[in-house]
Parts: structure tokens; C-alpha cells; sequence
């Protein structure tokens, strides 16, 4: 990738509302490295973009991060299975200790947060337990068995390249990290058994 000298990046923590998202850096030493010879933003600029945070704090909320979605027309996930399909059913897999203390956790977590319930189902899912590159483990649904007999919904990607090309056209550029994006969209009403899981507690 190549640097653009008049390319200004800010990075900002938005803040739960009630506090002032604030501008920061990672050092000042890799800020003037990076950003030598840029005189493309203002004070004025910078202020206008500061206010725009902090009227969109909401967004960002923590607390709205650890609700579930409400339904939404078209948005909501629906599961079609393959004409003649039956749900699989998996046996749980082997965890450690440490993985199985982990599983636990989040579990009551999950259902605290009552983005998961108890239920009943034909169809059940075993689950793996991940390490994360920065270190921790992550808990993750093994629906292979589901997207197998699931008839595929196909749309296009843009190319990487291409929007690599656009956007070396661009004076600014925003990248957002979405909090449990996987927790975002809804299964749609009347498909949540299907996505069935199984562990020790239930």
C-alpha cells in the first residue's frame, strides 16, 4: 500500500454516552512519522469531527452492544433447507478443562444477556472453543453440519482490488469495528431451532 502525504487518519474511542470521545494517536513519535509534511486539516475540521462523535456516542454504546436486535423486515437471517433435508444432529465434542471452564462462562453470559434460551430441537450443533490470535479462547457454533443441507444464498463481492483502486482516490477514509456483529442480525422467527446447540449443561 502507498502512503498519500495529504491523507489525514484519526483514531478515536467513542465512549459510552455521558462521556467526551477525544481524539488520540497511538505515540506522537508514529503520528509526525506518519503524517509529515500533511497540512489538509484544520482545527476547525478536527472540531467538527469531534462533535460528530460525540452526537453519534449512542451508537457505540456498550450497554445497547449487550441487547438483542429487534426483528427487522429483510434484515432478519432466514435458514431454507434443501428440499428433502432433515437437521443434523451432532454429538458435543471433547473440551478441556480450561476450554470447557470458558464454554461455561459463556453461556451464562449469553443467557443473562438473553441472546441465547433454553430449548428443545431435532437439530443440535456441536460447539469449539478457539484461541484468539491476542490471546483468551472463543466459544463458536460448528453449523457445518447445518450450512450443508442450506440452500446457499449467493451475491456478489466487490474485488478487493477494486476497492483498494476507489479508495486510493479518497482524501478520508473510516473504518468501524462492529461490537458482536455476529449478534446484529436476527434469525428469523420460526427458524431459531435450527440453529440449536449442544453442550454438557444443556
Amino acid at each position: 500500500m502507498s502512503h498519500r502525504p495529504d491523507t489525514e487518519i484519526f483514531a478515536c474511542w467513542l465512549l459510552p454516552p455521558g462521556n467526551q470521545p477525544s481524539a488520540c494517536a497511538t505515540t506522537v513519535e508514529d503520528y509526525e512519522k506518519f503524517m509529515a509534511g500533511s497540512k489538509s486539516t484544520t482545527a476547525d475540521a478536527v472540531k467538527k469531527l469531534l462533535q460528530c462523535l460525540r452526537d453519534l456516542a449512542y451508537a457505540f454504546s456498550r450497554e445497547e452492544a449487550d441487547t438483542l436486535s429487534p426483528h427487522k423486515d429483510g434484515v432478519d437471517h432466514h435458514i431454507e433447507l434443501k428440499p428433502g433435508a432433515l437437521l443434523p444432529f451432532r454429538r458435543p465434542y471433547r473440551l478441556s478443562g480450561q476450554e470447557e471452564d470458558a464454554l461455561k462462562k459463556w453461556v451464562d453470559d449469553m443467557l443473562a444477556k438473553n441472546m441465547i434460551r433454553p430449548a428443545t430441537s431435532e437439530a443440535a450443533a456441536p460447539v469449539i472453543v478457539v484461541r484468539k490470535p491476542g490471546g483468551g479462547l472463543r466459544v463458536c457454533i460448528d453449523y457445518r453440519a447445518l450450512n450443508a443441507v442450506t440452500v446457499k444464498n449467493r451475491y456478489p463481492i466487490p474485488l478487493v482490488q477494486d476497492t483498494l483502486t476507489r479508495l486510493s482516490l479518497k482524501k478520508y477514509f473510516t473504518k468501524l469495528d462492529i461490537i458482536a456483529a455476529f449478534n446484529r442480525i436476527r434469525i428469523a422467527k420460526g427458524d431459531e431451532h435450527k440453529t440449536a446447540f449442544t453442550t454438557r449443561y444443556s
